[in-house]
């Protein structure tokens, strides 16, 4: 049985004694109810892109550490060989612009292929770390939105709402999960941005914690 679905179960199971009781409630009660469903959308929404534009500044951490220390080091693995420096003063001494133009052009795409691959090396484990993030978070307000529709649905039988609440509050993520699944991308961006050649060092503990992040799915 799907989470949601088991939720909903659970709401029976505690709205039935109150459903059969005499208690009254307003009539604005499920109008309310409803809104309550459409804000938990915008909360959603909102939520997702609060994710979203704290791992982008992640990716911007990862990029400035790339640009730190790895650029310098690849342009002088490149550059510093004892093959290119030859090149370069031959063109340079003897050669024609459009044939130091070549040279400096090819070997500075050389340079960015390298740097290109780094990128999407160190931003690999973000990129999966978001979606495992984001789905977390539809499951969590799929639950929301699941109870909210079942609470609507039975405040016209007088279900006793306020009391009913408290107890489906408790059931939301009541592992508290949800913020230990950013803490665990900040720990991942760390390790990555520990120093040049910390990602290597810390593949193990960063595929540990992507595998955590996927575990945390239903």
């Amino acid at each position: 049985m799907r989470v949601h679905a088991a939720v909903l179960v659970l709401v029976l199971a505690l709205l039935e004694p109150l459903a059969c009781g005499c208690a009254s409630i307003p009539r604005e009660a499920p109008i309310l109810s409803g809104e309550l469903g459409t804000r938990i959308q915008e909360t959603r929404s909102a939520h997702k892109s609060a994710v979203r534009l704290y791992l982008d500044a992640k990716r911007t951490e990862v990029n400035e550490f790339v640009d730190r220390e790895w650029v310098p080091q690849f342009t002088t693995e490149v550059f510093g060989s004892e093959a290119v420096a030859s090149q370069l003063e031959r063109v340079l001494g003897s050669g024609s612009a459009s044939e130091r133009g070549e040279l400096i052009v090819g070997l500075g795409q050389r340079v960015q292929t390298k740097i290109n691959a780094k990128r999407r090396e160190l931003l690999a484990p973000l990129d999966e770390a978001e979606l495992a993030i984001l789905r977390r978070l539809d499951e969590h307000y799929d639950q929301m939105l699941s109870i909210n529709l079942t609470l609507t649905a039975l405040l016209d039988a007088n279900a006793k709402a306020s009391q009913t609440q408290d107890r489906l509050l408790k059931i939301l993520d009541a592992k508290g999960e949800l913020p230990s699944l950013l803490e665990k991308a900040e720990e991942m961006v760390s390790l990555i941005v520990e120093k040049r050649d910390a990602f290597a060092a810390n593949k193990q503990r960063i595929e540990e914690l992507i595998r955590e992040l996927k575990r945390s799915l239903p």
